[in-house]
């Protein structure tokens, strides 16, 4: 009765600790707080406080920022953590740690359901030294929560069919459409990924009845209608998608490492110029993106260069799941399960959504809809390879020792990663991620005089200011609502320091940090970056000019 009861424990010790650590230093990692994460967070707060968006809109599906129109399950969730815990950053990141956290629990009940106990156990280890889960898990991003969704909807469609279980095939449609709405790479991902598992469960799916099907079918189908909606009446509803669509965008071609290469591959093989053929070279920059998601150095030694999504000096996976997943990969041809085949398809469908963008590819927040699928195969090899050995001679300690070697790998990458995460990638990536407007703003509370106006003034990475100056602010929603004023004596600007030319008393707030000589400006405060090596705030007052000298009268 004790092991029966044993592994589970274990799991949810594991799970607990490692949300208990990712909770811990919410504000303080990453140091930064990006315009992303800001925006969510006045909305979560402007929803709890006044049911409305930024815009007024009364409880919208989706929310308008920034040019385009943000999926609502995260801003929402971070709503109720609003009303608990007040507007701060703690509060706005609170979901992406219980997402994270919930996605290592339905992970754990899946390959229960699917394999066993164990193998569960070895997925959740996994999964807690994670680089890839360890970051989102301290970032408010849309994303967040679309590895929970799908790993529920999986987990309640093949309850459903397994079981012929109505209710838990039903759901499974209302979870299935909730992700489709929870991030755009979701949006061709889900429907390819939900027929091909009814593909790869037909006799299920026969077995379960036309009308359990035609009910699944269409819940699905009425879910989508909202969409359809904002598509059809809204123009700029795709803007996003068109900037970043490869066959669209117009900076494709300017600025992607992969137009470059195709334009190479294509005049190699024949001759072949780009110009003259853009929907081919476009189609092998799919291609090459599609692969470079399942490149092994950006699964275990270096996931993305870019410092607000990717893990540069690490894998998205780490190097500790190279063996399993490899173990993985190679007993799931032998074994002819459905489920081995729908995790594969899982794997191979999800890079398609990333591979049709262009930017920052391979883009880790992009291909987040893989995970966990690639845990679930590293523990499925991790668990057969034990089950193997222990069948041969000597297989207990043979079983043993192959457990020892991957705890002590695991140990070694956990402490090199956690090491990184926490006292140095947060110095490299605090510029990226917009640090320092809490404490320049809070400065300007301290410095500002009664007659001065302050002048928030931005440029370069710091983009966005005005949904800062809201989100560190008191105010009332209602007052941005109704004509997008800020508080009296605050205002927002771009542009350079050496532009300014106010007649009436202001202290301007500025930011990147000027590198133009400040001859006629008086530095009255300064926010350095958490490395101490430069400044990423300054805070200014225009020098008094200098008094005429007196006309002495020669009398």
């Amino acid at each position: 009765m004790r092991r029966k009861y044993l592994i589970p424990a274990l799991a949810a010790v594991i799970i607990a600790f490692s949300f208990g650590f990712r909770v811990a230093d919410l504000r303080s990692n990453t140091l930064g707080f990006f315009c992303d994460e800001a925006s969510i967070g006045y909305n979560a707060y402007s929803i709890a406080k006044t049911g409305h968006d930024e815009h007024g809109v009364a409880f919208p599906l989706f929310f308008k920022a920034f040019g385009e129109y943000k999926p609502p399950l995260y801003i929402y969730s971070a709503a109720v953590s609003t009303a608990m815990f007040g507007k701060s950053e703690f509060a706005t990141r609170l979901p992406s740690a219980l997402f994270m956290s919930l996605t290592m629990v339905l992970a754990y009940l899946l390959l229960r359901q699917q394999v066993s106990a164990g193998a569960g156990l070895i997925a959740v280890a996994i999964m807690a030294i994670e680089p890839w889960l360890n970051h989102y898990s301290h970032l408010a991003f849309n994303l967040t929560a679309l590895p929970m969704l799908l790993t529920l909807s999986v987990l309640l469609l093949l309850h459903g069919l397994n079981n012929r279980h109505r209710g838990a095939l039903w759901l499974s449609a209302l979870t299935f459409s909730v992700a489709f709405y929870t991030y755009p790479p979701a949006r061709p991902f889900v429907p390819l990924f939900v027929l091909t598992a009814l593909w790869i469960y037909r006799e299920q799916v026969m077995a379960s009845g036309w009308s359990r099907m035609t009910m699944f079918c269409a819940i699905a189908g009425l879910s989508a209608v909202p969409f359809v909606y904002y598509l059809l009446t809204i123009d700029d509803f795709l803007g996003r998608v068109d900037y970043l669509n490869v066959y669209t965008s117009p900076f494709a071609q300017q600025y992607s490492w992969s137009w470059r290469k195709a334009a190479t591959l294509l005049a190699s093989l024949g001759g072949i110029e780009a110009q003259e053929h853009p929907l081919l070279t476009r189609n092998l920059m799919v291609l090459l993106h599609y692969l470079s998601y399942l490149n092994p150095r950006y699964l275990f030694l270096s996931g993305g260069d870019h410092l607000i999504y990717g893990t540069p000096a690490f894998g998205v996976l780490g190097l500790h799941a190279a063996p399993l997943l490899a173990l993985g990969l190679i007993s799931m041809p032998w074994k002819r399960d459905r489920f081995d085949r729908l995790l594969l398809a899982w794997l191979l469908l999800s890079p398609i959504p990333a591979a049709l963008t262009w930017e920052s590819i391979p883009h880790t927040g992009r291909w987040i809809i893989v995970h966990p699928s690639l845990d679930l195969i590293a523990a499925i090899g991790g668990w057969r390879t034990m089950q193997t050995l222990r069948d041969r001679h000597l297989g207990r300690y043979a079983a043993g020792g192959f457990c020892a070697l991957i705890m002590a790998l695991g140990l070694w990458h956990a402490q090199r990663y956690f090491s990184y995460a926490r006292h140095f990638y947060p110095q490299v990536s605090a510029g990226w991620l917009q640090y320092g407007y809490r404490e320049a703003l809070a400065q300007s509370e301290q410095l500002r005089r009664a007659d001065e106006t302050v002048v928030l003034l931005t440029q370069g990475i710091y983009y966005q200011p005005y949904i800062f100056a809201l989100f560190y602010s008191d105010d009332d929603p209602q007052r941005w609502q109704n004509g997008h004023h800020l508080h009296a004596g605050l205002e927002v600007r771009s542009g350079a320091l050496e532009q300014q030319h106010d007649q009436k008393p202001t202290l301007y707030v500025v930011a990147p940090f000027p590198q133009v000589s400040l001859a006629d400006w008086e530095q009255v405060g300064v926010v350095p970056y958490p490395d101490g090596r430069s400044d990423a705030f300054g805070l200014f007052r225009r020098r008094a000019e200098p008094s005429a000298p007196a006309i002495i009268n020669p009398r």
